[in-house]
């Protein structure tokens, strides 16, 4: 269990400083968050390679997760396929028709107890419209815009 947590921990490590040399070409100003971000995921998967590598030397155990079951994990491999179309169709037919798109299919497919799909509808519209009144409207943000909006 050691060794693998301290691949995921180097793997993380890596991801964020990839993400920290990418945030490096951002304007000045808007590279300082995310700049700040990878610095504390690298910090942080630092310090777990750390505490595990302790343990290992005084022979302590690590943290174990549980094994996920074939429901869930069909679950989560779903959610991350939306996540991914979510992200490709942003550009694609603009950010509120994708948004949209994206809440209406991830609380139809997790499902919502005690609502029914006209008003899983209903609030999605609402959401989506109030979020693009609060960008566009008061704070002057432009969205992504696609082929439809």
């Amino acid at each position: 269990m050691y060794k693998e947590n301290k691949i995921v921990a180097a793997v993380v490590f890596a991801l964020f400083a990839v993400a920290g040399v990418a945030a490096f070409s951002f304007k000045s100003t808007a590279k300082i968050f995310p700049i700040f971000c990878c610095v504390l995921g690298m910090v942080c998967s630092a310090a777990l390679f750390i505490s595990v590598v302790t343990k290992e030397h005084k022979a302590k155990p690590v943290f174990h997760a549980k094994a996920v079951d074939a429901q869930t994990r069909k679950k989560m491999i779903i959610m991350v396929a939306l996540i991914a179309a979510y992200v490709i169709l942003i550009s694609l037919i603009g950010w509120t028709v994708s948004s949209l798109l994206f809440m209406l299919a991830v609380s139809l497919y997790m499902g919502v107890p005690g609502m029914s799909r006209k008003k899983i509808v209903l609030i999605s519209v609402a959401v989506i419209v109030v979020y693009y009144l609060i960008f566009k409207s008061f704070m002057n943000i432009n969205l992504p815009t696609g082929l439809l909006f």
